[in-house]
């Protein structure tokens, strides 16, 4: 075998060196940028504002909700009633209820209310005893509906159904009583203290009839007259009809002594309390009927 050319190695060589040094020193090649392929359907995340089931199914569009028009919402305001009495606690004497200046037209109220047909001959028989007894119950259940709205409850516009002198029943029996009703506590108070203070005096005969037949008949002194004896007797022979004669003369006591009071006050910017008797313990359940303690709200 021959020896390979000395001169032709040495010039393989060099072509190898030389095509090191091109490689070396020549710049890099220009790629072209790299494209995003968009995964498939199946494996895409979900966009924003949609969401995605974990069924399998791929995302689902979340329905978007119609934009609809807000209805302006009405708030209705109850009517706002001022108050009409104050509350004044005295050391010796309590607490005291001061009326403010009337409303128009609530003090005209007052002595129509007394206007009560009381019977002006003594009748031994039991007719006049259960006629005297109902009309001492629509004369208190009067006092106090029109009580309650010297107090600050509002009145209703017809009030013909509270002037009628027939016996109280039905409906008018109920609406009385519910005017009745709205009567504040502390202002029942105040007749209750007249109440009972009547049924525990030995004077409460000469205190309740004369002014219960006088209020009745303001314009004719006979008639007044006539009423007060009619009264006066019932009370001291007829010990069950004590308490409904003292429940008549204390409502119909307080709702002028509030008019009083609420007078003195426009007058003078001052608190004056209304006047009442010293209360004493409950009478004894004899005579006390069941409109009463409804009216009363003794149960």
């Amino acid at each position: 075998m021959k020896a390979a050319n000395p001169r032709a190695r040495a010039g393989a060589e060099m072509a190898a060196d030389l095509a090191l040094m091109k490689a070396a020193t020549a710049p890099p090649p220009v790629t072209a940028p790299l494209k995003a392929v968009p995964p498939p359907a199946s494996e895409a995340p979900p966009r924003e504002g949609t969401t995605a089931r974990s069924t399998g199914r791929g995302p689902r569009r979340a329905p978007v909700a119609e934009a609809t028009r807000a209805e302006p919402t009405l708030t209705v305001v109850p009517p706002q009633v001022a108050p009409a009495f104050e509350l004044r606690e005295d050391t010796h004497l309590g607490r005291r209820v001061c009326p403010l200046p009337l409303r128009a037209g609530l003090a005209e109220l007052v002595p129509r209310g007394h206007r009560i047909a009381w019977p002006t001959w003594l009748d031994p028989g039991p007719r006049m005893l259960r006629d005297l007894l109902e009309l001492c119950r629509l004369r208190t259940a009067r006092g106090l509906a029109v009580l309650s709205w010297l107090s600050g409850a509002e009145p209703p516009q017809d009030l013909d159904w509270l002037w009628a002198s027939r016996r109280l029943t039905g409906p008018r029996q109920e609406r009385m009583y519910s005017a009745a009703a709205q009567l504040p506590d502390p202002v029942l108070a105040l007749v209750l203290a007249n109440w009972t203070w009547a049924l525990s005096t030995t004077h409460g005969a000469r205190v309740s009839a004369p002014y219960l037949a006088a209020t009745a008949y303001p314009a004719d002194g006979h008639r007044a007259a006539d009423a007060t004896i009619t009264l006066f007797q019932t009370y001291e022979r007829h010990p069950e009809a004590r308490p409904a004669i003292a429940a008549a003369w204390a409502a119909a006591r307080v709702s002028a002594d509030w008019c009083k009071a609420a007078e003195l006050h426009a007058a003078y910017g001052s608190q004056t309390p209304v006047f009442t008797y010293p209360r004493s313990a409950f009478p004894p359940a004899i005579g006390v009927r069941p409109w009463i303690e409804r009216l009363f709200r003794l149960r």
